[in-house]
């Protein structure tokens, strides 16, 4: 059984691809991106995003209206809990992945974890019911 958990990000992850792509190394984590672009195929390439991970980071301050609507239709569509974020820095990212169980699980893969997002909007769970 594969015990790695996959985990998608929608948006504002150009810049700091790399830097995200290093803090997830140690964790039995595979990091996937997407950078909320929707023409051409990038609405396939989402869908297909959502569908492979096993949760979703979706970074609102970057991304279009469509990219964050789409992407919360899909993460239901599909039963993926999600994290809505304004930013995702290095910290936050951190933050998120000790958060995470040690390996998807029917019984945590859908449950909702105590973390709360930094910042002015600390009392909105980041992890929320897309």
């Amino acid at each position: 059984m594969n015990n790695i958990t996959r985990l998608g990000v929608v948006g504002g992850v150009e810049r700091a691809f790399r830097h995200l792509l290093d803090r997830s190394l140690g964790h039995d984590i595979r990091v996937e991106f997407h950078a909320g672009h929707m023409n051409g195929s990038g609405e396939r390439e989402l869908s297909s995003l959502v569908q492979r991970c096993d949760v979703v980071i979706v970074v609102t301050g970057v991304n279009s209206h469509n990219a964050v609507r789409r992407t919360r239709e899909l993460t239901r569509l599909y039963q993926r809990p999600c994290f809505i974020v304004r930013r995702l820095g290095t910290q936050l990212f951190e933050e998120i992945l000790e958060s995470l169980p040690a390996s998807p699980s029917n019984e945590t893969k859908h449950s909702y974890a105590p973390f709360r997002s930094g910042g002015h909007d600390s009392q909105r769970p980041a992890r929320v019911n897309c």
